[in-house]
């Protein structure tokens, strides 16, 4: 908790998918941190990792919910989606050009790989 924020940011680009899937456990205020400063200084980087993530875990936490399990796994299902919203909500707001541009590139991608009728 006390040394990751004196790295610099972008030591911590390789470790993405494991920083993100921390946000489930313990660790997860001082992962927030880490990834607060790679959304500050290298946000393409993490935008779409951090999208399927959030997309995953809202998933996830939905089915558990409908499904009543126990109450540490819905804690930290819950705390994991609010950490990831967090960070996609400063993403948002500290580059909106950024964003705005991702987001047309993936909707593209989603309309022009989507299957045919005759392919599914």
């Amino acid at each position: 908790e006390n040394r990751g924020h004196r790295l610099p940011p972008w030591v911590w680009l390789p470790w993405i998918p494991q920083l993100l899937t921390s946000l489930c456990r313990i660790e997860a205020r001082a992962v927030k941190k880490i990834l607060n400063s790679i959304v500050e200084s290298h946000p393409q980087a993490l935008y779409f990792a951090l999208r399927a993530f959030f997309l995953e875990r809202r998933d996830i936490e939905r089915s558990r919910s409908s499904n009543s399990s126990s109450s540490y796994q819905q804690y930290s299902g819950h705390t994991a989606v609010k950490h990831s919203e967090d960070l996609m909500s400063t993403l948002r707001k500290a580059h909106p050009t950024l964003w705005s541009s991702l987001e047309a590139i993936l909707e593209e991608l989603i309309v022009r790989f989507r299957p045919s009728y005759e392919e599914e």
